[in-house]
């Protein structure tokens, strides 16, 4: 295995834009690059399974327990103008918060309403 000549994505980046990196370094970038993708899939994948299961548990709870608070209907509404639920709201609120932590504007642009 070839040592890695770089110490950082910018530092393979910076070479690559200097023209003074041979085809081992590119290899490598493509490895490390490859990696990552991996991981980030690996990611999305947990998280999207997770989805699922908090989808059933909610349907679930909506069985077992229609007269809940949570399922009652708000004064919001979907695009159709049905009432959202309280727990729709819940959902909402956690979804807006985490995209703003990671800094993506306009939240509620991103989850399906």
């Amino acid at each position: 295995m070839l040592d890695n000549p770089f110490k950082s994505d910018a530092d393979y980046k910076e070479a690559a834009e200097r023209k003074e990196t041979d085809s081992q370094a590119w290899k490598l970038y493509a490895r490390r690059l490859e990696k990552r993708l991996l991981e980030v899939t690996q990611k999305l994948t947990i998280m999207t399974a997770s989805d699922t299961g908090h989808r059933a548990q909610v349907r679930a709870m909506s069985e077992m327990h229609p007269l809940s608070p949570l399922l009652a209907p708000t004064d919001d509404t979907f695009e159709n103008g049905r009432p959202k639920p309280r727990i729709r709201l819940v959902f909402e609120k956690s979804f807006d918060n985490m995209l703003q932590t990671y800094g993506i504007p306009d939240p509620q642009s991103h989850r399906l309403n």
